[in-house]
């Protein structure tokens, strides 16, 4: 929204578009808005996306790319099931996230047999890349161009050094397609 010198008035630009949200998504806006220092508006937006949880993909990505906005996307390795860690319901290594009390959260979202068996399924494409499903599911994250960061977790280095080398890795439109179908 600008104002009749064609400045962006950044207020009423939010309030706008916190009210479209709202009506169109019903949700709550996890973001930042404001103007660089050439008035124009910038954004990012905050939002759970995974290959295991896509709901972004209808209408949150595609929104953002219109209104220029950048999308943060957390949890892209769904709270670590698509590192391969958890491969069945009685499986939670001891002390992991998934183990215990707390875990309880992570096993009721992602714990089921559908996501078990993509997860298998993933694996073998992540084996015949040679690299680790994590680095693929961040590459996979990464992949959309409203997608300008993830953010991910490590409690060791070998883990960061993976979750970084997950955006050099390219995605042929051959793998996004073999994704795609061990996500049915």
């Amino acid at each position: 929204m600008t104002d009749q010198n064609g400045r962006t008035d950044v207020a009423q630009t939010w309030r706008s578009w916190l009210t479209e949200t709202e009506r169109q998504w019903n949700s709550f806006f996890n973001g930042v808005m404001g103007t660089d220092s050439f008035g124009r508006l910038m954004g990012s937006y905050l939002e759970g996306y995974s290959m295991l949880q896509r709901e972004a993909e209808a209408e949150v990505l595609p929104a953002c790319g219109r209104l220029g906005l950048g999308v943060l996307a957390f949890s892209p390795l769904a709270q670590g099931m698509l590192t391969g860690k958890y491969r069945s319901p009685d499986g939670s290594p001891a002390g992991s996230r998934a183990s215990g009390e707390q875990g309880r959260l992570l096993r009721e979202r992602f714990f089921t047999p559908e996501h078990f068996a993509r997860v298998e399924r993933l694996l073998r494409v992540a084996e015949d890349l040679a690299v680790p499903l994590a680095r693929v599911a961040i590459a996979w994250t990464l992949r959309h161009p409203e997608v300008t960061s993830a953010i991910v977790g490590a409690t060791r280095t070998e883990q960061l050094e993976e979750n970084v080398a997950a955006a050099e890795l390219e995605l042929t439109d051959e793998v996004l397609e073999q994704i795609e179908e061990a996500l049915r």
